[in-house]
């Protein structure tokens, strides 16, 4: 990966090169890739990047995180898959993380649309599609409803666990500074604080 949209692959373990480019350059995260654990998918790949556009009022731009994918390995350009996220990940990402899952289930921290452009904790939701968010779209309620969902931090697939970072957002003075809340799931569907 490099700091623009031209970037480079190799499918012989380094042996030759080909360029690929994406969008937009990469999102300033650890990991702006997401690959499939399915060795028969390899070519099944997330790619996080922001998108920068200058602001209304005429000086500096407003960036945003936004999550593209490909079936192809960038044979192809990428997909947008869904705009304002924070982190997308396969259900499948991990060979230890053994479930039932659809084949193709994606997990995403973002943004809801409803929050009238605002990207603040309190709009931060866990979403899942088993189509890129083509048609399906859902809210992850981790077991406590939609309203209490809300303040999604991060999310992580880690050996045998899906683990979900969310900050209580019920306090009526203060939202968003009640307590860190931890959601795991041993099988991409139930989850337990």
């Amino acid at each position: 990966m490099t700091k623009g949209t031209t970037h480079y692959r190799s499918q012989d373990r380094g042996k030759t090169w080909q360029s690929f480019s994406t969008p937009s350059p990469p999102a300033f995260v650890p990991t702006p890739l997401s690959f499939h654990s399915d060795p028969k998918s390899y070519g099944l790949i997330l790619f996080q990047g922001t998108k920068c556009e200058k602001s209304s009022w005429g000086w500096g731009s407003i960036c945003r995180d936004e999550t593209y994918y490909t079936k192809d390995a960038f044979s192809s350009e990428a997909t947008l898959m869904l705009k304002d996220t924070n982190r997308c990940q396969f259900a499948h990402s991990t060979k230890d993380f053994k479930h039932g899952a659809h084949h193709d289930l994606v997990f995403c921290v973002a943004f809801e649309e409803s929050a009238g452009g605002s990207a603040n904790i309190a709009s931060s939701r866990l979403f899942s599609s088993t189509d890129f968010f083509n048609q399906d779209k859902s809210v992850v309620d981790l077991g406590i409803g939609a309203k209490n969902s809300r303040g999604v931090l991060a999310l992580a697939i880690v050996s045998k666990f899906a683990v979900v970072a969310l900050k209580d957002m019920s306090s009526s003075k203060n939202p968003g500074d009640g307590e860190m809340q931890l959601y795991v799931s041993t099988d991409a569907n139930i989850w337990a604080r």
